[in-house]
């Protein structure tokens, strides 16, 4: 199979005029306010433990501290539509 190095399958038409139709790979959705946010958000839970003292060890996590992340959020967009 010849890829065009885009990431995208030619799927007829000229050298000149190539059609493409589908992609060679899954299309990555783009990031979402909220998905900044979190981002945001996480980077400030995992920069300052410390400041965590009140997890106990089942709860210190990468798991939970991701979902706590979305939690601050969720809640940064409620306070934006405010």
């Amino acid at each position: 199979m010849r890829t065009t190095g885009i990431g995208i399958e030619p799927m007829g038409g000229t050298s000149a005029t190539p059609q493409y139709e589908r992609p060679i790979w899954p299309i990555v959705p783009q990031k979402t306010l909220r998905d900044e946010f979190a981002t945001a958000a996480l980077q400030g839970l995992l920069a300052n433990p410390a400041d965590q003292y009140y997890l106990n060890d089942k709860l210190d996590t990468v798991e939970v501290k991701v979902k706590l992340a979305y939690v601050y959020a969720d809640e940064m967009l409620k306070e934006r539509d405010k």
